[in-house]
């Protein structure tokens, strides 16, 4: 089934705004554990979430590759990277393209529940 059959771009903009609404509700509430960049929601990417836990720098880097490496090596999730934007902290990039359901976001935010459960 094509673009147009499932209902063109209003479909697809309304399954970002989903998808990438489940884990800046998450961020945004996760008492600062997890941070975002970008805090005005008018200027969130719908199609990348670009966060860091704490600071993302010093013993907060620990934590970040921790996240990584569990998600990428044990999880064998490939759209979860290490996004490097100039700063002295690493941060994550969840991206989440048009053919992802929303219920792979929904594991992907109680993984990040259950992280920060356990090292919070």
């Amino acid at each position: 089934m094509g673009m147009l059959e499932r209902g063109g771009v209003p479909y697809f903009e309304d399954r970002a705004i989903k998808r990438s609404q489940l884990l800046y509700d998450l961020i945004d509430n996760s008492g600062g554990f997890y941070r975002t960049f970008v805090t005005d929601p008018k200027f969130r990417s719908r199609m990348q979430v670009v966060f860091t836990i704490r600071s993302g720098a010093g013993d907060d880097l620990g934590l970040v590759e921790k996240f990584l490496t569990e998600t990428n090596d044990e999880l064998g999730w490939l759209d979860i990277r290490s996004h490097p934007l100039g700063l002295p902290s690493d941060a994550i990039r969840v991206t989440m393209y048009n053919h992802q359901p929303l219920e792979t976001i929904e594991v992907v935010r109680e993984y990040m529940h259950q992280f920060q459960k356990k090292h919070g």
